[in-house]
């Protein structure tokens, strides 16, 4: 029986709307959402969904907000990793073959192909929308997604950009610039310690992560890395030799070792203070 996804029945948790949810669970059963963080932050703090204000009784106190996140995401690491399925490096698979097949179906040539060639390499997605499809722990990436959205891009040569990869680096503040100089589909989420590249095709990603690395540890100037990017794309493109594009060159971290939580600016009493002015302005102040 063939379904496309916008045809599909899912029970929302109470309290969040459709309009909130960005990624679902397709596995046959539940239908439980897998919302992205603004979501999952919704559905846990329980908005009201016509005013949008939260309807829990005291604001999350910022420092329990941190460690919260990093129990969270130090369980799940524990828990995919104790999951016991070799077959599914990202955790149990949540998207069937079926199921890929109907995301899928309508995307334009080039993503799809990507989509597929991605599941011949990787296994299926471990998370799907109808424009998007996530592996996670996929090869040398902590995350690799595909989208039917293209973006245009002229660098190398002109294409489109629909497949991004991210790894865990830290790249030092000052080289920022030159990262932005060097590739504008590369960006760095430094508070992660996470970079990602984004092009048309796995090998331009490796190809860019790479270069990024040379240009981190001085090894390249920017319009070297540049002119370097066009050559081994064009031999590449003609199956010569381009080492760069075969795997990641460089000693790569764990999560626990990258990431800059930054420096808090404001003192205990202020962030009192801007909790209480909060929880005035919605209301949910103490009643006497």
């Amino acid at each position: 029986m063939r379904y496309r996804p916008v045809s599909m029945r899912w029970s929302l948790p109470s309290g969040l709307s459709r309009s909130n949810v960005d990624v679902v669970d397709l596995q046959a059963g539940g239908g439980e959402v897998i919302s992205q963080n603004a979501a999952r932050l919704r559905c846990r703090a329980g908005y009201d969904q016509s005013s949008g204000r939260p309807t829990q009784e005291n604001p999350v106190d910022p420092q329990d907000r941190v460690e919260t996140v990093v129990k969270t995401k130090a369980d799940a690491k524990q828990e995919r990793a104790s999951s016991g399925d070799e077959r599914a490096p990202g955790g149990q698979h949540l998207v069937s073959q079926e199921q890929l097949a109907a995301v899928i179906e309508d995307w334009p040539a080039a993503p799809k192909k990507v989509a597929q060639e991605m599941t011949e390499r990787y296994g299926l997605p471990n998370e799907a929308t109808p424009t998007l499809l996530i592996w996670h722990d996929s090869g040398p990436w902590k995350r690799t997604i595909v989208t039917s959205d293209e973006t245009a891009h002229n660098f190398p040569t002109p294409h489109t950009d629909y497949i991004s990869q991210t790894l865990n680096y830290d790249v030092p503040p000052e080289k920022l610039l030159e990262l932005a100089h060097f590739d504008g589909s590369l960006i760095v989420y430094r508070t992660a310690g996470q970079v990602t590249a984004t092009c048309d095709n796995e090998a331009a990603n490796l190809l860019t992560v790479n270069l990024m690395h040379d240009i981190i540890q001085g090894t390249k100037t920017v319009d070297e890395a540049r002119k370097d990017f066009g050559e081994q794309t064009a031999a590449w493109l003609m199956n010569r030799e381009a080492p760069y594009t075969e795997g990641i060159r460089f000693a790569q971290r764990d999560e626990s070792q990258t990431g800059y939580v930054d420096e808090p600016v404001m003192k205990a009493p202020t962030v009192h203070q801007t909790v209480e002015k909060v929880k005035d302005k919605l209301g949910i102040g103490d009643q006497r």
